[in-house]
């Protein structure tokens, strides 16, 4: 589902969202709760560069991850793992950071979740949320944004764009919590860019949780379902 100029394919997911609200950039909402205090986010849209069908595979077994490779060392035990023929990308980058936020609204986890457009792109749809965030009324009272797209399964980020994010004690409290419920995550201070970069100026503690994906923007790339199941 690539973003371009002329032809925003995000509109293709709605069919498979609930009901969601619409703001005036083409991003889409759901408030969960009475003046929720923390904004989870995802995006949309994938990096392809033309819109292709996704042939999916599934391996069991275990990633090595040395620098940005990785393979699967065993086949039939381990995670379970999903990837493509190499023709396209499978968009793990950021379907799993959305699929993670529409279990939390399925349980009614309180919140503002925020559907970003055009993120690979440049951060399109929170850029311009930013441009307007003080005079957004439903966003007031959100002091923490959450967004769930790094890749691999051990990151609460605290850095992105060269510069802190979020405290550190907000970040360990996160790891502390997950890591309660059987995860590995710990703070990770070579984040990049994501949405929740967009809204560092507006809101005070903003990170980057991973949700499973390798190999991002290649035909290579892979996701960890069974951390994803974890996560969520």
């Amino acid at each position: 589902y690539p973003h371009f100029s002329d032809c925003r394919h995000e509109k293709e997911v709605l069919k498979f969202l609930p009901p969601l609200t619409e703001d005036e950039f083409g991003n889409y909402y759901k408030i969960i709760g009475e003046q929720p205090k923390v904004m989870f986010t995802s995006h949309l849209d994938t990096a392809d560069r033309e819109q292709k069908d996704t042939r999916l595979f599934q391996a069991n077994g275990r990633v090595d991850e040395e620098g940005y490779s990785f393979r699967l060392t065993k086949t039939g035990s381990g995670d379970e793992h999903i990837y493509t023929d190499g023709s396209s990308i499978l968009g793990a980058d950021d379907k799993a950071g959305t699929a993670v936020m529409l279990y939390m609204m399925s349980y009614n986890v309180p919140g503002i979740y925020y559907f970003f457009i055009g993120e690979e792109r440049g951060g399109i749809g929170s850029n311009a949320l930013s441009s307007i965030y003080d005079k957004v009324d439903y966003l007031t009272d959100v002091k923490m944004c959450v967004s769930f797209d790094r890749r691999r399964t051990t990151s609460v980020i605290t850095h992105q764009l060269g510069r802190q994010c979020c405290s550190n004690e907000f970040g360990q409290a996160l790891c502390d919590e997950y890591n309660k419920n059987g995860l590995n995550l710990s703070l990770d201070t070579t984040g990049v860019y994501t949405d929740s970069a967009s809204l560092m100026e507006d809101i005070s503690e903003c990170t980057n949780i991973s949700v499973g994906y390798y190999n991002e923007h290649r035909g290579t790339e892979m996701q960890n379902i069974t951390y994803l199941k974890k996560l969520a």
